[in-house]
């Protein structure tokens, strides 16, 4: 069982991320916003074993995120489900543990990048 940070701002996609994560016995916790996802990481950071991250946020874009993991030397699994994938494919950091979804998704392509990404991982 992996504890997961689902980092979405739509709230309809979150909650499908969070459900079918909780429904392969992994424990969430979710947030809409990037300031959010970085207090969360930056308060403790080896609380979470995987971290579902949209690209394009009100506040701040994915890709902040994935600087500050790799500037912070975090490498945790990271699923990038984003509708917005084409624009930033060349763009996305060299990261040891990244998954890319496009949405919309299917419920089989995140259980199963979830599992590729914590076997990987714990490997």
């Amino acid at each position: 069982m992996a504890h997961v940070l689902v980092v979405d701002d739509d709230p309809i996609s979150r909650s499908i991320i969070t459900r079918t994560l909780q429904h392969i016995d992994h424990t969430t916790e979710e947030t809409g916003s990037v300031r959010e996802a970085l207090q969360c990481l930056t308060t403790n950071p080896n609380a979470y074993d995987l971290l579902t991250l949209d690209l394009l946020m009100p506040d701040m874009s994915g890709m902040d995120v994935l600087a500050w993991l790799s500037a912070m030397k975090i490498f945790m699994p990271v699923i990038v489900i984003s509708a917005h994938l084409g624009d930033y494919t060349l763009t996305l950091p060299a990261y040891p543990y990244l998954s890319r979804i496009p949405k919309p998704f299917s419920i089989q392509d995140l259980i199963t990048a979830a599992q590729l990404l914590l076997n990987r991982s714990a490997a």
